[in-house]
């Protein structure tokens, strides 16, 4: 999966919010929030994403 393989590169997963929002810790320790705009399980989530 492409998201997987970018998260690994920035650093390591933390959490997932209840927005949709991948957390990672970079490797210099930084949280990282990421939008999975990749994946399209649906188009609502996908709005939801974005609005926020």
């Amino acid at each position: 999966m492409e998201v997987d393989a970018i998260i690994d590169h920035i650093g390591a997963y933390d959490f997932t919010d209840e927005h949709g929002i991948i957390h990672v810790k970079s490797k210099d320790g930084e949280q990282i929030k990421i939008a999975n705009l990749v994946n399209d399980e649906s188009s609502f989530e996908r709005e939801k994403l974005l609005a926020s």
